[in-house]
């Protein structure tokens, strides 16, 4: 066995593996901050947008086809599942588009 007083002697040593702690705890910090903050990929942002866009289809269907997209932002959950009847131009207005 090695000594730790040998061990802990070299600074090599010390500073690695100082590094490998703040990147052991960089990455489970920054992947629980990942999980927690939902946003909208792009491919889906397109989708949703050429969804609004639609012309010749009735708000409702467009609020089924939003939902198909599986968005799980909790603000645009909270509107597509909400009772109230405005629900495209609260969608409009969290994506900054004029009702």
């Amino acid at each position: 066995m090695f000594p730790l007083k040998k061990v802990f002697a070299n600074k090599k040593i010390i500073i690695a593996l100082v590094v490998l702690a703040v990147l052991v705890l960089g990455y489970f910090y920054f992947s629980r901050m990942i999980k927690t903050k939902e946003h909208i990929s792009s491919n889906n942002l397109d989708a949703l947008l050429a969804i609004i866009d639609a012309t010749g289809v009735s708000d409702d269907n467009k609020i089924q086809a939003i939902k198909l997209l599986n968005i799980s932002d909790p603000r645009y959950a909270d509107i597509i599942n909400s009772t109230d009847g405005n629900k495209m131009n609260k969608i409009k207005r969290l994506l900054n588009i004029t009702a």
